[in-house]
């Protein structure tokens, strides 16, 4: 709709995103500018302390890049949904993801398809990691699912978990398992 209302302008805005603004609008170079600023002041001044920003998922993205130190025109490659939280740990001045568009306190119908295409759920050796993947997996996946286990038996222990995870995995499901060069496979 806005490229057929203002041809000229979305064409200018899509060859350069960074230094062009809709009309009466900021620049997404400008809008960066702002954010580092109140990221910047935030860590400053609230240095031990919890702060919640409320806004809008473009402002939002474009502070995950500012914080993160990614370009500000990488804001799209980030999704905030409405009402997701997405939270960020600063160390020394510089910021890490703790969980990203997190929308599990959101009551989800039962039996409404998710729009999750990829969950990774990461942690350490017998952190409880499997057991809560393969919960999400079946409450959101549905019959859609590919099931990554990275997991290599480094004890007896371990390898008896893994054998209790296979069985415990639906036989619908396709299951890849291996431990390294997990894109190749």
């Amino acid at each position: 709709e806005i490229g057929e209302r203002y041809p000229q302008v979305w064409a200018a805005w899509q060859a350069d995103p960074l230094t062009v603004s809709p009309p009466g609008g900021e620049t997404l170079a400008q809008v960066a500018a702002r954010l580092q600023s109140v990221f910047d002041a935030i860590v400053e001044h609230h240095a031990d302390q919890c702060v919640a920003l409320v806004s809008h998922g473009g402002p939002l993205r474009v502070l995950l890049c500012q914080a993160l130190g990614l370009p500000p025109q990488m804001h799209w490659r980030f999704q905030v949904d409405p009402a997701s939280i997405s939270e960020l740990g600063v160390c020394e001045g510089e910021a890490f993801v703790i969980r990203l568009n997190d929308t599990a306190h959101l009551a989800q119908p039962s039996g409404s398809p998710s729009r999750a295409e990829l969950i990774l759920v990461l942690g350490g050796a017998r952190s409880g990691k499997s057991g809560f993947a393969q919960q999400l997996a079946h409450d959101l996946g549905g019959e859609r699912v590919l099931f990554v286990a990275t997991a290599e038996a480094g004890d007896e222990e371990m390898q008896r978990r893994i054998e209790r995870h296979r069985r415990d995995r639906p036989a619908r499901w396709r299951t890849l398992e291996v431990q390294r060069e997990v894109g190749a496979a």
